[in-house]
């Protein structure tokens, strides 16, 4: 998950690579065998069975234009989804600026659309991960990013690039700007901890492949093994760059269908360069799986992650055939769900939940939550 065994991914990216998920399968199997009172939360809300974020990549003149086309439909099936933004305002030789006066009123729908604005930095660099630091004091517009080739970029710094972004986009978009994506998935080692000093909250910076996980999880400081930072990753699943993405639809819907059936997360990168193909695969990728996943922002599941991470759940055993079951939740929840033992029911002046077979879900709620359950006596 830190990203430090780029070797052992066998494909980067649009594959089912679960690994890491397995071993915690297994840790939970062991448990709920071993647990007189087994309560598994469940990664994705509302009992659905995976979760989808649609997340966007601006980062061309011509994918700013674009993503009215996008968010008007995402509005029309009330899909907020994620849109990564460069605030491209230097000339040079990757291109031509484009983040100017003209952008404020195509941010401006895309927050009346409801969709997210989220980070994409502000030169665009695949060399992002070999930037200095920077002072932490880069303003806009003083902080001149350069980009000379691929390979090379002048006057850049990482707090540079994470600062002046979020401002502009908060400035233009009224928004809080709580997510990040790193231009070509470029991934300093120090990243978790300066997102923290820049006041991030959320990332989505490699790929579930490359983690060997289809789950959310917290990023490490310094990407090594000793500290946890306050940051959690949102890694890609599907992307599409490799080859017209209308044309591996299949592939997308069958990858997806694999994470279903452990309630994982499906994240589909799509750049807004052209519409056309693009806005076809997502049409018919949402007609395919609108009913089944939840579809949401980044910032909107990184919420309710994180509230999940830090919830507290004990079981209280009155008598033989009662338990009661306590959640502590710091933050609004909604549609938590629960997979609780096949013999237990849950008692009918229980308000705010219901039952669908295994599973309790709740509607929104937040501090001590108390849910009484009968449970059928052993055959």
């Amino acid at each position: 998950q830190n990203g430090r065994s780029e070797d052992i991914a066998v494909t980067y990216v649009n594959h089912y690579r679960p690994q890491t998920d397995t071993l915690l399968r297994l840790i939970a199997q062991i448990y709920k065998q071993g647990e007189s009172n087994p309560i598994h939360v469940l990664s994705s809300p509302h009992n659905k069975e995976f979760t989808a974020l649609v997340t966007h990549d601006i980062d061309y003149k011509q994918s700013l234009l674009n993503i009215l086309e996008y968010a008007q439909f995402e509005h029309a099936q009330e899909i907020p989804a994620t849109y990564f933004i460069q605030t491209k305002y230097v000339s040079d030789y990757y291109e031509t600026q484009f983040f100017t006066a003209t952008s404020q009123p195509i941010i401006e729908e895309l927050v009346r659309l409801g969709m997210e604005v989220a980070s994409h930095t502000v030169a665009h660099s695949r060399v992002f991960n070999k930037m200095p630091l920077g002072t932490g004091k880069e303003t806009y517009p003083r902080y001149q990013p350069y980009v000379r080739s691929f390979d090379v970029v002048d006057n850049a710094s990482i707090a540079g690039e994470l600062r002046v972004s979020r401002f502009l986009l908060e400035h233009l978009s009224g928004q809080d700007v709580s997510s990040f994506r790193p231009g070509h998935l470029s991934l300093p080692a120090s990243l978790p901890q300066m997102l923290e000093a820049t006041d991030y909250r959320f990332s989505s910076s490699i790929t579930a492949n490359q983690a060997l996980t289809h789950l959310p999880y917290q990023m490490m400081v310094g990407r090594e093994y000793r500290t946890e930072s306050k940051i959690f990753e949102f890694p890609v699943t599907i992307e599409d760059e490799k080859g017209r993405l209308l044309d591996r639809l299949d592939e997308a819907i069958a990858v997806s269908n694999q994470i279903s059936r452990h309630g994982g997360l499906v994240n589909i990168l799509i750049h807004t360069d052209v519409t056309g193909q693009k806005l076809a695969f997502e049409q018919q990728y949402l007609a395919e799986f609108k009913d089944r996943a939840w579809f949401t922002s980044l910032s909107t599941y990184g919420e309710w992650w994180q509230t999940r991470d830090r919830l507290l759940i004990d079981v209280e055993e009155p008598s033989q055939s009662g338990r009661v079951i306590s959640l502590r939740a710091e933050q609004n929840i909604d549609g938590l769900s629960l997979s609780i033992p096949p013999a237990w029911s849950l008692e009918p002046e229980n308000v705010g939940v219901r039952q669908e077979g295994t599973t309790l879900i709740f509607e929104e709620f937040q501090g001590l939550k108390r849910v009484n359950i009968s449970r059928s006596p052993s055959p």
